[in-house]
């Protein structure tokens, strides 16, 4: 994707979202404020934590440490997450490969669960024009979102087309989500989750002038679909 890209950072049931309504303006305050005052303690906690664990490891850290740094790691993303819902982001569309954007997403979650994501790429080395950074934030909330609903795997597949790309998260998590209730901000089923992300991959993915579809198989596989348009009359 060159220098402009870098990483950041049940049966036949069907719903296409349409994207998070409209926000009021004076939001946008709340998530610099939000931002100004809490970027950088976040940071060094987290940074502090990790440090602290690498030095510890396999002496005094025991079980404890590591779940402390896991919470930390959670309470950073939630403050992420809420400033995002306030600050909707305006896109700016590079040019990037489908292997760029997938990878971004995976290297973006804890070194601990990259493993288990599997990456099929249908158009090995295809490129586009589309806000990559936006489109790899989507995927990596799905794919956290999957594997903390108690997926083992999740299979990431990536295919490019005549009118943009299609990325699609298949999980196999025992939770059962119904789209329109899981679709809406604040709904969660699990404890010290703000249930955001879900809502604000809708909400990004309409802003990139996409769709987002999650359907169930007779299988009991989760598979939600995100379709972006390349920005009009590029072509990769």
């Amino acid at each position: 994707m060159g220098t402009a890209f870098t990483p950041l950072m049940r049966f036949a049931k069907k719903s296409t979202g349409t994207g998070a309504g409209e926000l009021p303006a004076d939001n946008g305050e709340v998530g610099a404020a939000l931002l100004h005052a809490l970027d950088l303690p976040l940071n060094a906690l987290r940074a502090s934590m990790e440090a602290l664990l690498a030095e510890l490891e396999g002496k005094a850290a025991g079980r404890t440490l590591p779940h402390v740094l896991n919470e930390v790691r959670l309470l950073e993303r939630n403050v992420r997450d809420l400033i995002a819902f306030t600050t909707p982001s305006t896109p700016s569309p590079l040019r990037c490969t489908l292997d760029e954007i997938t990878q971004s997403a995976r290297e973006e979650l804890p070194s601990s669960l990259r493993g288990r994501v599997v990456q099929a790429r249908h158009d090995h080395g295809a490129r586009l024009f589309v806000d990559g950074p936006m489109v790899s934030r989507c995927l990596r909330r799905l794919i956290e979102n999957a594997l903390e609903a108690g997926s083992q795997n999740v299979l990431l597949i990536s295919k490019r087309d005549r009118e943009g790309a299609s990325f699609t998260v298949v999980d196999t998590a025992p939770e059962f989500l119904e789209a329109d209730w899981a679709l809406q901000a604040f709904r969660s089923k699990r404890s010290n989750h703000l249930g955001l992300g879900l809502p604000l991959v809708q909400r990004d993915v309409s802003i990139m002038g996409g769709d987002l579809t999650m359907t169930v198989t007779p299988f009991g596989s989760t598979c939600i679909e995100v379709r972006v348009p390349e920005v009009s009359g590029v072509r990769g």
